[in-house]
């Protein structure tokens, strides 16, 4: 077993080792595109650069289209003028995204979903594609990487997977983005219904997020990948983020003041909407309200 201490920098390696690994078996035939900007007003532009290998039956063409229907989905609502561009390698394992950059400053994200389970790519990818928007990387300092809050970072992508889905459920029943795939909607839409019905998902009858904090608190802090418990915080924000897809605006503001590891939980989420615009704090606040941290900090809160 690793010492606690060495734990960040090994797994810091072990990243940029995949980053490496992956640049030396990039095929010359690759997906690209760059849009127009998405949104006039804030000149956010996606650029995703599908790797080929690894996708089973899947065309990497297809996979881009699929990905940048996800994307779609979030950048209208950025509120800073980013360019990001973004290499997507497929890997066996477990989806996520590289604090390492490639050669030319991409993000690096790997997935692991294969052949034509559309669902499958959309619910992988929106939640990698969440970190690079709320500015994971940048808690990132000298190898060492400030995990204290990043429990709340997982649940609010987890969150993202699932609204990713339900917007991906309508928009591919009006205007697909292929004609074979018409009628596909449905297939985001049970995708969402299974994730939703997991009883990890819910909290118990009559209890709230607040109370559900209290009792969880430190052990979030210490194990910031527990997905059930993750899962559930997730669940519990998707209304309010399905009550105005603008909120999703604030996250571009999520870590942006380089989190430090003696920030406590409540600090995090007050620096976050201090952060925003005026018109996104109130729904940070909100968050704030269901976790029960607008008072006194909680003894628990670390």
């Amino acid at each position: 077993m690793l010492d606690a201490n060495l734990a960040p920098r090994v797994r810091a390696l072990m990243s940029g080792l995949a980053v490496f690994l992956a640049s030396l078996s990039v095929p010359a035939c690759t997906s690209a595109s760059e849009a127009a900007p998405i949104d006039e007003k804030t000149n956010t532009v996606v650029t995703i650069r599908v790797i080929e290998g690894g996708w089973g039956n899947s065309d990497v063409r297809d996979v881009h289209r699929v990905l940048a229907s996800v994307a779609a989905v979030f950048l209208p609502q950025s509120q800073h003028q980013r360019r990001i561009a973004v290499r997507v390698v497929h890997r066996y394992g477990n989806p996520m995204v590289s604090y390492e950059r490639g050669s030319e400053g991409e993000y690096i994200v790997y997935l692991t979903a294969r052949d034509d389970r559309w669902y499958q790519f959309a619910y992988q990818f929106s939640h990698e594609f969440c970190h690079i928007l709320s500015n994971f990387d940048l808690k990132s300092r000298d190898g060492e990487i400030d995990r204290d809050s990043q429990w709340f970072e997982e649940a609010v992508c987890e969150t993202a997977s699932l609204f990713a889905l339900q917007q991906l459920a309508t928009t591919w029943d009006a205007a697909p983005p292929d004609a074979r795939w018409a009628g596909y909607g449905h297939n985001f839409r049970e995708y969402l219904d299974r994730f939703l019905a997991e009883p990890h998902r819910q909290l118990s009858p009559n209890q709230t997020l607040a109370e559900w904090y209290r009792n969880n608190a430190e052990g979030l802090h210490d194990k910031p990948y527990q997905r059930a418990k993750n899962e559930l915080v997730a669940k519990a924000l998707l209304p309010l983020f399905e009550r105005s897809t603008g909120n999703w605006a604030a996250l571009t503001f999520l870590n942006a003041d380089r989190p430090t590891g003696d920030k406590k939980f409540r600090d995090y989420l007050l620096t976050w909407q201090a952060a925003c615009q005026q018109d996104l704090q109130a729904f940070v606040g909100e968050i704030i309200d269901m976790f029960g941290l607008s008072a006194a900090p909680l003894a628990a809160d670390r």
